[in-house]
């Protein structure tokens, strides 16, 4: 299986941007911003992608490919799946985590399996 590809490592508005092409063919851009704060995610196909918050990235098995911006590290995960691990202001890792799904069925089923599990853990 193909993993993500990384074309280019631009300037972005924001701060860094991303080119990547996904396994499933999906292209796109992630916008790194400040550290701590949420990314932004452009696609082709706007409808496959589900983006979370929380994860550490660091913890996540099977890290191919690790790339180092200042104090932003991104890693490339196995899959159709892309994390970006920030150093969050208070020094504690924030991670989020953009998911391409092969259908909008599968991105809305992930979705609500993740709302359950984080209302869940809420108490």
């Amino acid at each position: 299986m193909k993993e993500h590809a990384v074309t280019s490592n631009e300037y972005h508005p924001y701060g860094r941007s991303l080119n990547y092409t996904a396994p499933c063919g999906m292209k796109g851009t992630v916008g790194i911003m400040k550290p701590g704060e949420i990314i932004e995610v452009s696609t082709d196909k706007p409808e496959l992608v589900r983006l979370f918050r929380g994860r550490l990235a660091r913890t996540v098995p099977g890290i191919l490919e690790r790339r180092v911006y200042g104090k932003n590290d991104t890693f490339y995960l196995p899959g159709n799946q892309l994390v970006v691990l920030f150093e969050a202001l208070d020094g504690h890792d924030v991670a989020y985590e953009c998911i391409f799904y092969e259908s909008t069925l599968d991105a809305e089923r992930e979705a609500t399996q993740r709302l359950i599990e984080f209302t869940m853990s809420q108490g």
